[in-house]
C-alpha cells in the first residue's frame, strides 16, 4: 500500500482532481505528501478545528495545505481529538470529493464511514486491488463483495469519475422577489435551495443551534451533512463557538 498510494494520488491529480483526506498518519499522509511532491494543492478535513495540527507528526502536511490548499472543519477549535467527531468528519470528506478510494482498511476502519457517506451522496467508491493476504484489505474487499465499491485495478478505472471543472455556488432571488422582502419583513428565501437547505435556514433564522440539535430539529434528513456544508460554503450559514447561525 505504501508504494500504491503515491501511484493512485498521481493518477488522481493528473485527471485534475485534488487529494482530499483527513491528514492522518498512514495512507492519508502518503497521499497528501505525494501532492506536496508534485507541488499540487491538497485539502485536509480536520476533526479538531482549523487552528490545531493533529497528529503533530504531520505538521508539514498541514503547513503545506494552509499555504497551497485548504484546511476545513465543521468543528470549533479544540486541543484534543474527540472520537465521535471523526465519523462526521469523514462524511464531509465524502461530500467534498468526486469519488472515494479505499487503499487499505480493516473491517472496523473509519474509512468505511467515508465510503458509506459517498454512496449516500451518489459518488463512486473504489477499493484498490492489493496482492497477498492482509487484514488491511478486508474492509475494501467487503465493500466490493457487498457491491458498494468497485475494484480499482488500473488507472483507466478512474475514467468514470465525473469531475466538475468548476462548481459555482450562487443563489439568486426569483425575478418577482428581487430585493423584495416578504410579509414578515424578512428577505425572501434564495432560489435554488433544496428542501432541506430551506428548512435549515428557517430553523436558524429563529435561533442558533449546535450541529446535532440542528439535525434533530430538521427531522434528521438523510442529506443533512451535504446540505449544511453547501450553506456554509455559500456563506448563508456561519458556525461560531460550536453554534450554527443564519447570516
Amino acid at each position: 500500500s505504501e508504494s500504491l498510494t503515491p501511484v493512485i494520488a498521481d493518477e488522481v491529480m493528473c485527471r485534475g482532481m485534488v487529494v482530499t483526506s483527513g491528514g492522518a498518519l498512514g495512507i492519508d499522509a502518503l497521499a497528501h505528501r505525494q501532492a506536496m511532491k508534485r507541488l499540487q494543492p491538497t485539502v485536509i478535513v480536520s476533526a479538531i478545528g482549523t487552528a490545531k495540527i493533529y497528529p503533530r507528526d504531520n505538521a508539514d502536511i498541514f503547513d503545506w495545505a494552509s499555504e497551497n490548499g485548504v484546511i476545513v472543519s465543521q468543528f470549533p477549535n479544540r486541543d484534543m481529538a474527540h472520537k465521535p467527531n471523526f465519523p462526521q468528519r469523514n462524511e464531509v470528506i465524502a461530500a467534498l470529493s468526486c469519488a472515494v478510494i479505499i487503499v487499505q482498511c480493516s473491517l472496523n476502519s473509519g474509512a468505511l464511514y467515508t465510503a458509506q457517506a459517498a454512496k449516500k451522496f451518489g459518488k463512486p467508491v473504489f477499493a484498490a486491488a492489493m496482492p497477498g493476504f492482509n487484514d488491511l484489505t478486508a474492509g475494501g474487499l467487503d465493500c466490493i463483495n457487498r457491491g458498494t465499491a468497485q475494484i480499482l485495478y488500473c488507472a483507466n478505472n478512474l475514467d468514470i469519475i465525473d469531475i466538475p471543472r468548476q462548481k459555482l455556488l450562487s443563489f439568486e432571488l426569483s425575478s418577482h422577489q428581487d430585493d423584495v422582502q416578504d410579509c414578515r419583513g424578512e428577505l425572501a428565501m434564495p432560489a435554488g435551495l433544496s428542501d432541506t437547505q430551506q428548512k435549515l435556514l428557517q430553523i436558524l433564522k429563529e435561533r442558533s443551534l449546535t450541529r446535532e440539535l440542528l439535525r434533530t430539529a430538521a427531522g434528521l434528513p438523510t442529506d443533512f451533512n451535504e446540505s449544511l456544508l453547501e450553506l456554509e460554503l455559500t456563506g448563508l450559514v456561519l458556525v461560531q463557538n460550536g453554534l450554527y447561525k443564519c447570516l
